[in-house]
């Protein structure tokens, strides 16, 4: 009797592993240095929806390419949506892949890893606290394009997507401006879920090392306390002591080009065009994993599972906490007088980290004659190394009571809607006591990502508070919400993204009008014979500026620029605020 019950719980086991065997859906072909094309990608989110009950697959909003993009949950309460979602109690872990689909290391690592937690005997216990939301392939038209050879810098995997979408953007300068389907699509989802932690996968570029994973994350220094302390002293450094014990020591995000990073490297500035530092505007803790791009692709891709899960782990034991600092944050931003816009790092003051790098060495590039960089492999080293991530503010913003947006640039509101602002139409001509601004130094940058960029000097400006006739379809944005330290980044001129500096207003560094010298000249003159304090204002700025006083043009225009005849146009601010 013993030995047939053995035998017979023997095959009941070989059952029971081979039946777990079956479920797992996901191959590990990463393995062999092959990632997964979109359609695979795709069909394997389908077939675990369909088998498991705590998982669904949902098409939300369109992309450049004319391809939904698909939101994959994981909720053992078996609730989905955001709304049901919101009724719980559960943190939210949204993880985002692909945005540069040559960097396919989380599009593997996530449905692999998904594969896995599925399968878990223990899964009611990992995702008790936590919702896993995922978004499979974010840049789905740069996927599409698939080949081999776009990374000259990466190791693997055999065939990729590419960098920019179907219209040539980088997705990861878009999250602002929202120029693609793509970006419009992903702030609704972003703010139907509102997830407590945002990991957005990458591999890196730049600098040769041993570490296999770093990571960019929303700096301490750009939260309000608590927020600040709280993800400076428990969340990243738990975050990297967990990963150290699967094998994976961290360092932050190794920012720096054509240089050795034993000379002590700055943190990142992830403004706000960037996934990091928009889905920080609403509180949300945001990680960026970078995986060195010269490891195997195999060990970056269990790099980033790693982080995935790691990430989880906490979130899972310390949602309730994190819950309640959000909370703090939600209650700062809609009771805020003063808002901070634009940072700079601190180079005076850095902290000391632990590096594995390779000692690096220039010598004569046999190709062009020229000093080049090297790293040597039979020489890594460990050692302490400068890390400069202190952000000092530089520009802070009274937040007003309104914003009005002017019917010409109502488009703009539409933008805010879908990041989940609500705004008020005006139906009938009005007028509104309001602050004006006009701002001199508005000045054209480059042409960067589809837009002309423009630059606006921290200089004097003048805020003129008035009556402004204000037309029907006009938009007003009022602010005292969760949105708000999104609305300033957008709407303030001052932003470090705002719609300005995206050129969403370039006409109004544009002059119009202008004059011929042979009819002004005498006027001019008119001007200081009429005004002794023009006079004198003028014969300093000759006596102070030699290349003013030696261009009869720009003497001219000095004084055009003081006459009835300047445009009032040139250099105002068209949205307008309301203290």
């Amino acid at each position: 009797m013993k030995r047939s019950g053995f035998i017979f719980s023997g095959i009941l086991c070989i059952i029971i592993l081979a039946k777990a065997s079956a479920q797992r859906i996901v191959p590990l072909q990463y393995r062999e240095n092959k990632s997964f094309s979109y359609d695979e990608l795709i069909n394997l989110y389908k077939k675990l929806d369909q088998v498991h009950q705590d998982a669904m697959l949902t098409e939300w909003g369109m992309t450049d390419a004319g391809v939904p993009l698909h939101v994959f949950v994981i909720n053992t309460d078996e609730k989905f949506t955001p709304e049901e979602i919101r009724e719980g109690s559960k943190g939210v872990l949204m993880v985002m892949n692909g945005i540069h689909p040559g960097e396919p290391d989380g599009m593997d690592a996530s449905v692999i890893w998904v594969d896995e937690l599925l399968n878990d005997p223990d899964l009611a216990r990992k995702l008790e606290n936590v919702v896993l939301c995922i978004i499979p392939a974010y840049n789905i038209d740069g996927m599409l394009n698939r080949g081999c050879c776009t990374r000259a810098n990466q190791n693997g995997p055999e065939a990729y997507g590419f960098r920019g979408n179907a219209q040539n953007l980088d997705l990861n300068r878009d999250f602002m401006k929202q120029e693609s389907n793509n970006a419009v699509s992903f702030a609704e989802i972003f703010r139907a879920f509102d997830p407590d932690f945002f990991i957005d996968t990458h591999v890196s570029n730049g600098a040769d090392y041993q570490h296999v994973f770093t990571l960019l994350h929303s700096s301490g220094d750009r939260l309000p306390e608590p927020l600040s302390t709280y993800h400076r002293k428990e969340i990243v450094p738990e975050l990297y002591q967990k990963m150290e014990k699967k094998g994976y020591p961290v360092v932050p995000y190794v920012n720096i080009w054509n240089d050795s990073p034993d000379k002590g490297y700055p943190a990142f500035y992830d403004s706000p065009r960037y996934s990091n530092g928009y889905t920080s505007l609403w509180g949300t803790f945001s990680f960026t994993p970078e995986t060195h791009m010269l490891k195997a692709f195999p060990e970056r891709v269990e790099a980033t599972k790693a982080f995935l899960e790691v990430s989880r782990e906490f979130l899972n034991a310390n949602s309730r906490k994190v819950l309640v600092y959000r909370n703090m944050f939600r209650a700062w931003v809609k009771d805020a007088t003063w808002i901070p816009l634009r940072y700079e790092i601190d180079k005076s003051e850095d902290r000391r980290i632990g590096f594995m790098g390779y000692e690096a060495y220039r010598a004569q590039s046999p190709l062009t004659g020229e000093m080049q960089l090297y790293y040597d492999h039979t020489k890594p080293y460990e050692k302490k190394i400068g890390y400069f991530d202190k952000f000092n503010v530089t520009y802070t913003a009274v937040k007003p009571r309104t914003f009005v947006i002017p019917f010409a640039y109502r488009k703009l509101a539409e933008k805010l809607e879908k990041a989940g602002v609500v705004t008020q139409k005006l139906r009938n001509d009005t007028l509104l006591q309001a602050e004006t601004w006009y701002l001199p130094d508005v000045k054209f940058q480059s042409l960067y990502e589809g837009r002309p960029l423009f630059s606006l000097k921290d200089t004097a400006v003048l805020r003129v508070k008035e009556a402004v006739p204000v037309k029907a379809g006009s938009v007003l944005v009022h602010t005292g919400t969760f949105n708000d330290l999104y609305l300033m980044n957008a709407l303030h001129p001052y932003g470090p993204d705002s719609y300005l500096v995206w050129g969403y207003f370039a006409a109004i560094a544009e002059q119009k009008e202008h004059f011929s010298s042979y009819i002004f000249d005498g006027y001019a003159r008119n001007m200081l014979d009429t005004d002794a304090g023009l006079k004198a204002e003028f014969e300093a700025k000759r006596s102070a500026d030699a290349s003013f006083s030696s261009s009869a043009y720009a003497q001219l225009e000095y004084l055009y620029k003081r006459s009835p005849f300047a445009e009032k146009t040139l250099g105002r601010y068209p949205i307008m605020m309301i203290f």
